[in-house]
């Protein structure tokens, strides 16, 4: 790669950044990761039944910011009937959509459950906030 710089103000239309050139900035200030100092860091409590509460937080993923400035309230899938599975409730960062979530990845029900498979691929990528027994 060569050398890159920035930033400077366009002169007739010479300069065109984007969000990753902003975001290549704070690479190596700023680590993939939720920022403990922010709310209560994205903490996920359960409420009643299948109800969960996800704590205010900011989180920096893949280039891009995530912020929830007050409680959210989600429902996890209902459980399986015969067989004990683990859920994951992560943050996503779409970067063919353009948009950052929090979702339930579904386990696998089974005897013997695992973890689920998160999706970890060029454009879309999976982080976890807690995993649920279910």
């Amino acid at each position: 790669m060569a050398l890159q710089y920035g930033f400077y103000n366009s002169l007739n239309g010479d300069r065109v950044y984007d969000a990753k050139d902003f975001a290549e900035i704070f690479n190596g200030i700023i680590n993939d990761g939720v920022f403990q100092s922010v709310g209560t860091a994205f903490i996920v409590k359960a409420t009643t039944g299948i109800i969960l509460e996800v704590g205010i937080g900011r989180a920096w993923f893949d280039g891009t910011w995530t912020y929830n400035d007050s409680i959210m309230t989600i429902q996890a899938p209902a459980s399986d009937l015969l067989y004990d599975r683990i859920d994951a409730l992560v943050i996503e960062v779409d970067q063919t959509n353009r948009e950052n979530s929090i979702k339930f990845v579904q386990g696998e029900a089974r005897t013997n459950p695992v973890n689920p498979t998160l999706t970890k691929t060029t454009y879309v990528n999976q982080y976890p906030l807690c995993y649920i027994s279910r």
